[in-house]
């Protein structure tokens, strides 16, 4: 392919939202770029600073975690090609307790949809959904137990 097609090819990609390295390197090989024009281009775009990875990872993860957990964040990371150890050094950025925060907050709202529920089917029901959103097994315990109180008053009894 023609290096001035294949680099409007990576143009018109990044026009849409901000990428990694790897999104856009999957992109082009998609559209038949050899992996020397690829990297030469995206090379390119590093030096003149429209791809910027950890630029890119911190802001995906600060989007994140609002709605989802360490584990889910770091799955959705090394799936757009960072190496784990990359990850790792970015998801220090996020505060336990701002996590567990938020898994409380997801946890209570989903009280309200289980709460026709007996409290046991209604409490795993909580977990399940807090451990698909990539939260730790202990800090769905954690959160279970905080909301355990709120659980007697809330559910129909058994």
């Amino acid at each position: 392919m023609q290096e001035e097609k294949a680099r409007n090819l990576a143009w018109r990609y990044l026009a849409y939202r901000e990428v990694s390295s790897y999104e856009l390197f999957s992109y082009l090989k998609r559209k038949g770029v050899s992996s020397s024009q690829s990297q030469k281009i995206i090379s390119e775009l590093k030096e003149k600073g429209y791809i910027n990875d950890r630029k890119y990872a911190l802001s995906f993860i600060s989007e994140r975690k609002k709605r989802y957990g360490v584990l889910r964040i770091k799955r959705d990371l090394q799936k757009k090609g960072f190496p784990r150890e990359e990850v790792e050094e970015y998801l220090k950025e996020v505060n336990p307790l701002e996590e567990k925060e938020i898994a409380l907050a997801l946890a209570k709202r989903k009280m309200e949809r289980v709460k026709s529920l007996p409290a046991s089917k209604a409490k795993q029901r909580i977990f399940n959904f807090l451990r698909g959103r990539g939260f730790s097994f202990s800090l769905c315990q954690e959160v279970i137990a905080e909301l355990h109180s709120q659980f007697d008053t809330i559910f129909e009894k058994e």
